[in-house]
């Protein structure tokens, strides 16, 4: 019996801190990685991306939702 999964992306958005004209935003992995562990799998264990908008440093992730696995059987 083999598992069927769907590979997705998820994007967290880390509001940024700013002093004077310098973002000084910093972010913790591991504690990203363990907010998404009750939904999501990782499928890696790295960030795949990191991209800045004006107000937003976006962190995005590769996973497999735990909630959408089905089985196939042969």
């Amino acid at each position: 019996m083999t598992t069927n999964r769907e590979l997705k992306f998820l994007t967290r958005r880390i509001p940024l801190q700013f002093e004077g004209d310098q973002a000084m935003t910093t972010f913790d992995v591991e504690k990203l990685k363990n907010e998404m562990q009750d939904s999501y799998e990782l499928a890696g264990n790295r960030p795949i991306a990191l991209s800045m908008t004006d107000h937003y440093l976006l962190v995005t992730f590769e996973v497999y939702d735990k909630r959408e696995a089905s089985r196939i059987g042969f």
